[in-house]
């Protein structure tokens, strides 16, 4: 009778822990944002269903979802502050431009995405493809907002359960990027204006465009032949190199994923989850500083004159300071 007594003390005990536990995971779970709540009650089936896709390593210890869903959304409203507390010193516009040429709009998911080139947006443009069920037409399955009236777009900027998501990187990286895929390959349509780059501000040796012709056009950005204005206005070229605080005003616009490629793996599965995508769905190709440290370097000492450093820095130092990165010291 004691043994049997026993017993059921044992089996009461350890039911009494599992729905203690129980009761204790449901308590863990991320309290969401107002925007995650509103998001959520379309997505609600999705959302957390699998709690094995967002694990990280942490030390010795592997990282559970609803943990890093709270580090992620501290690390996303800290730059949210950052990037506030620098528009405010620094007096940058809060007025809303029509940015509609960059902005893609994707309506299942209610996802607002301003893209900056040379960021990785092929890449986050094959994700949204994959989001609205399309595998190959990346034009195909968003709505960019040049298709929408000016209320419209005002009215989504304004909606607290559209997500607005930027990308941005290291700028003097993204610089040195541009130069490499959009000046140094150059296809038959560039050649008018990289030519104009090297007779305007190279030398008069011949050969390809350097990248200290480059600088020396970005530092000077003024082109008075006709010709080349016109190519620039019409195929909006020099957007590859326009300011993060032009293209996507981050100080007009309260986004609510500020993605850093440096860190664009956590970032993108952070932003998978917040908006209850399909656990199969990820964030194709990995980050890498392109081109390797020593090469960036190597490019920026070839910069003459060296005082042309310090005025690309203080050309790009907006972009710098809203997204916090260090200035390149070892360059300048």
């Amino acid at each position: 009778m004691a043994f049997k007594t026993s017993k059921a003390v044992i089996y009461l005990t350890f039911a009494v822990i599992l729905v203690t536990w129980f009761c204790s995971s449901l308590f863990l779970i991320q309290k969401p944002t107002n925007h995650s709540k509103l998001v959520a009650k379309s997505y609600n089936s999705l959302r957390w269903k699998d709690s094995t896709s967002l694990r990280a390593p942490k030390g010795p210890f592997i990282e559970d979802s609803n943990s890093f869903m709270r580090r992620m959304e501290e690390r996303m409203s800290r730059r949210r502050m950052h990037i506030k507390k620098i528009c405010k010193a620094k007096g940058y516009s809060d007025e809303v431009s029509l940015i509609r040429n960059r902005v893609i709009y994707l309506q299942s998911f209610k996802v607002l995405f301003c893209q900056n080139p040379k960021t990785g947006i092929t890449n986050w443009k094959m994700l949204l493809n994959k989001l609205a069920n399309y595998e190959q037409d990346l034009e195909v399955s968003q709505q960019k907002l040049f298709q929408f009236d000016r209320p419209t777009i005002f009215y989504l900027l304004s909606k607290p359960d559209v997500l607005k998501l930027t990308v941005v990187r290291e700028p003097f990286e993204r610089i040195l990027s541009a130069y490499r895929s959009k000046i140094y390959v150059a296809e038959p349509w560039k050649k008018p204006f990289i030519n104009y780059i090297h007779r305007s501000f190279g030398t008069d040796s011949p050969g390809p465009t350097t990248f200290s012709d480059f600088v020396s056009y970005l530092v000077n950005e003024d082109p008075s032949e006709p010709e080349i204005k016109g190519i620039l206005e019409r195929l909006n070229f020099n957007y590859h190199w326009k300011k993060y605080h032009e293209l996507c005003q981050p100080c007009a616009i309260d986004y609510d994923v500020i993605a850093h490629l440096e860190t664009i793996e956590e970032d993108s599965r952070y932003l998978l989850q917040l908006i209850g995508a399909p656990p199969n769905i990820t964030l194709e190709g990995a980050y890498q500083s392109t081109p390797e440290h020593h090469n960036m370097k190597s490019y920026f000492n070839s910069v003459l004159p060296r005082e042309n450093l310090e005025r690309l820095y203080r050309k790009f130092e907006s972009d710098y300071l809203l997204f916090n990165y260090s200035g390149p010291t070892e360059f300048i």
